[in-house]
């Protein structure tokens, strides 16, 4: 049923994804801020399981996260009841997405349908029978500042919420290790720092997305202490809503149905026991690599 609304309205057009993060000419700069964080619980959680040495029932995990619920209302000087979801960000701990995918001409990426124990395949499906072994995409929201023709952030811009550009930033466990290092590297200031925005250059065709990476000047500037406080939650606001569009960018869930009939083969197809079972040295997760 249609109806008609105004331009304040702004619960009547959903929109449903952001786009991927891509520059288009060789040499085109950009400064992002990554803008999704991890919960201060969940960095807690993982800390202590690891030198628990083992994983914690949902129970335990239920106190825990109560427990410092408690601690940063106090903090805050708030109830426990009027903490907010960006309260409970740790903002020294980024958040990322892996997912493990295929690509194919004519098909795209898709998701790898096998299942996997840490590292270890333990059930074969028909993409790996067909498409050989997955490969690994990692994703999170970036922020894309307002900057003029010198790449200075132009903070009147920034503050009054125009040109501000926010994206998936879809990306290879190479490209990773780039973004890795600098936080290594940053963590390594005296003082360390753990809270950076990063400088992005294409390198060459865009076809290939490759890019250098370098540290921006200065801590991010809607993390400094003289922004404005109300921006600040409007941008982390925007890191944890549009952390659901990761998932999407990483790759397409696609049927085994579908994939059979792209790739020519009956429904009833055997899989090749004989054919090795792709292993891959990779991580689960990717947030607790950088924090």
């Amino acid at each position: 049923m249609a109806f008609e609304f105004d331009l304040d309205n702004t619960e009547a057009v959903k929109v449903k994804s952001i786009e991927n993060f891509k520059q288009q000419k060789p040499g085109e700069k950009a400064r992002l801020s990554i803008i999704s964080f991890r919960k201060m619980s969940d960095v807690i959680i993982d800390r202590k399981q690891k030198e628990a040495g083992r994983h914690f029932s949902d129970s335990e995990k239920a106190e825990i996260i109560a427990e410092a619920d408690k601690k940063l209302a106090a903090k805050l000087n708030k109830s426990v009841s009027q903490l907010t979801e960006v309260d409970r960000l740790s903002l020294d701990n980024v958040r990322l997405m892996t997912e493990r995918t295929h690509y194919k001409d004519g098909i795209g990426t898709i998701r790898c349908m096998s299942k996997f124990e840490g590292n270890n395949l333990s059930q074969q499906e028909i993409c790996c029978q067909h498409l050989g072994e997955p490969s690994q995409k990692i994703g999170t929201i970036v922020m894309k500042y307002p900057v003029d023709k010198h790449g200075k952030v132009n903070q009147d811009l920034l503050r009054n919420r125009e040109y501000i550009e926010f994206y998936v930033w879809a990306f290879s466990p190479k490209k990773f290790d780039q973004i890795r290092s600098k936080y290594a590297e940053a963590k390594g200031d005296d003082p360390p720092r753990s809270r950076i925005d990063l400088n992005v250059t294409l390198d060459g065709d865009p076809k290939y997305q490759k890019q250098l990476i370098e540290i921006a000047s200065g801590t991010p500037f809607f993390l400094r202490e003289d922004f404005p406080v109300d921006m600040r939650v409007w941008i982390l606001d925007n890191g944890i809503r549009l952390f659901k569009h990761v998932s999407d960018s990483l790759g397409f869930s696609m049927k085994k149905d579908t994939l059979l009939e792209k790739l020519g083969l009956s429904s009833g197809s055997s899989y090749d026991d004989d054919k090795p079972t792709p292993q891959l040295n990779s991580a689960s997760s990717y947030d607790d690599l950088i924090s």
